[in-house]
């Protein structure tokens, strides 16, 4: 095309829209190999950061968690399982009292206080990193507190299973049969006529005597948190400290076990059987998971020596 001048005048090719679907195309590219890599990142992190046991661990842990909720008194009411007593028997027929030591503070003793005390002040006066020590705490606190969940769990079926009446049986129950009956005569069918004056927990657990869940649960925490105490550093809080420790965590546990049988709660057998079943425990996990505790207890210059040992 000419000007009125005489010049040849070029027509521009419309390249502004072709400009436009080449930097969204671009663009478009872009976007999604960002959410490719996005995507991969988070892939690569689960699979190459968070090993496949610890996720097996994870969902163990929890199982255990909500069995122990389930089977907690407080929370869920399971059936009682009646057997027959023998007629005015007389290891039956102690008064009721309150107990000592009540059921709600062993639990906040054994799953919080007193693990997390100690393993807290252990970690504090070690030589090692924060972050050394955050991972060593979290990893003996969930040993102890999963072990004390499965034994409580353990307990609990085995007092169902063998649904042994309690010393204050005749007290809380007060069966109707027990009253006009020949002594020492066994008596299956009854009904207990003191079961609305007492709370629903005491009436529901006076055929679960054995074993002593107190016994069981104050023994494990004893011998356990003795054992991660003595990785406090004699040089910054002197000999003789986690020694006394051991021994009041020992006088607590021996308060737990012998105040259910004075209280009336328990025969001696149930209390005997509940401390060897806590002791057995806490042999069975620091034996079993000696090498990883005994790393993070005693972990400084002593971890390689520990590693030849093993």
């Amino acid at each position: 095309m000419m000007t009125e001048n005489g010049e040849l005048l070029v027509e521009k090719a419309p390249v502004d829209a072709s400009l436009d679907e080449s930097r969204n195309r671009n663009q478009n590219e872009q976007n999604s190999f960002s959410n490719r890599s996005r995507s991969a990142n988070i892939k690569e992190i689960l699979v190459n950061r968070v090993p496949f046991p610890l996720i097996i661990d994870a969902i163990l842990v929890l199982t255990v968690l909500i069995i122990f909720l389930v089977l907690h008194e407080d929370l869920v009411m399971y059936p009682q399982v009646k057997v027959g007593f023998y007629c005015q028997d007389p290891a039956l027929s102690k008064s009721h009292n309150s107990s000592t030591i009540a059921v709600k503070h062993l639990m906040v003793s054994t799953f919080v206080l007193i693990p997390v005390f100690t393993i807290a002040v252990t970690e504090f006066f070690k030589n090692v990193s924060w972050k050394q020590k955050i991972r060593n705490f979290c990893y003996l606190y969930t040993v102890s507190v999963t072990t004390a969940m499965m034994l409580f769990i353990i307990n609990k079926f085995t007092k169902f299973m063998f649904s042994e009446h309690r010393p204050d049986f005749f007290a809380v129950c007060r069966p109707d049969t027990n009253e006009n009956c020949t002594a020492g005569t066994y008596v299956e069918s009854f009904v207990c006529l003191n079961k609305d004056k007492f709370p629903r927990i005491v009436a529901n657990e006076i055929s679960k005597s054995f074993p002593s869940t107190h016994a069981t649960l104050s023994v494990f925490v004893t011998i356990y948190c003795s054992y991660i105490v003595q990785g406090v550093p004699s040089s910054k809080t002197g000999f003789l400290v986690k020694h006394l420790f051991s021994v009041a965590l020992f006088m607590w546990s021996i308060a737990n076990s012998v105040t259910r049988i004075t209280d009336g709660r328990h025969f001696w057998w149930d209390v005997v059987v509940g401390v060897l079943l806590g002791a057995f425990a806490a042999w069975y996990v620091l034996r079993t998971t000696s090498l990883k505790i005994m790393e993070r207890v005693y972990c400084g210059k002593q971890c390689e020596t520990i590693r030849k040992m093993y």
